[in-house]
């Protein structure tokens, strides 16, 4: 898996250097351009095997986790913070419930907000430009259940089932976005690290909706 997902940007970045080198002497802009593209590959590589050794210290129980009680809306502020350059750049109405009702739980703040902005990242991506998003927390028997619902195109029924398995991406991500498919695998990793559950509800043309449930458990000593 690592090796199919890492030849794509190896070889964009020799061809790139490739063509900058035998090519004659030119001026500095298509250089800078190529650097550009360069830099951008060399990005996604980074962020590809930052998600691989993830998953690799994930499975192999390797992962140290620092639990604190923690206040959950306080967390998914911080994860919607995160990703407002991308917000911004789309024209995104992230709308937040602030779940002042939601008690405290025990969790990792790093970890709990990086599966909480995987998942609004993919909201984003996949929602209209000046589209909306709606963000909330609730307090069920469960524990507290953080909703992310976007207005996007929705998921196929025959994919939904998928979204979570490794480097799956459906026809309408791979076509639209660029990505390595181990986001949302990522993140049921994190919280069911957390004695939680994620759960995807789509409805192609209509959007979808992410529900994380993460349960009220004491600290440890």
């Amino acid at each position: 898996d690592a090796s199919h997902e890492l030849r794509t940007p190896l070889t964009v970045l020799r061809g790139e250097a490739d063509v900058a080198l035998r090519g004659a002497s030119r001026s500095a802009r298509p250089y800078r351009e190529a650097l550009d593209r360069i830099v951008a590959q060399a990005a996604d590589m980074g962020r590809l095997v930052d998600d691989l050794l993830f998953l690799a210290r994930s499975e192999a129980d390797d992962m140290r986790y620092e639990m604190a009680r923690l206040d959950p809306a306080a967390v998914v502020a911080e994860a919607i913070d995160g990703v407002s350059a991308l917000v911004e750049r789309r024209a995104i109405d992230v709308r937040f419930a602030d779940g002042a009702a939601a008690r405290p739980i025990v969790g990792d703040a790093k970890r709990l907000k990086q599966a909480l902005m995987i998942v609004l990242d993919n909201a984003v991506k996949y929602s209209k430009r000046q589209g909306r998003i709606d963000v909330g927390i609730v307090q069920d028997k469960a524990g507290a259940v953080i909703a992310i619902r976007d207005q996007g195109g929705g998921i196929p029924a025959d994919e939904l089932p998928r979204v979570f398995d490794r480097f799956f991406r459906g026809e309408t991500a791979r076509a639209e976005t660029s990505g390595s498919g181990l986001g949302l695998t990522i993140a049921r990793r994190i919280v069911e690290k957390h004695g939680g559950a994620i759960e995807v509800a789509s409805v192609e043309g209509q959007g979808t909706i992410v529900h994380i449930t993460l349960p009220e458990r004491e600290l440890a000593a």
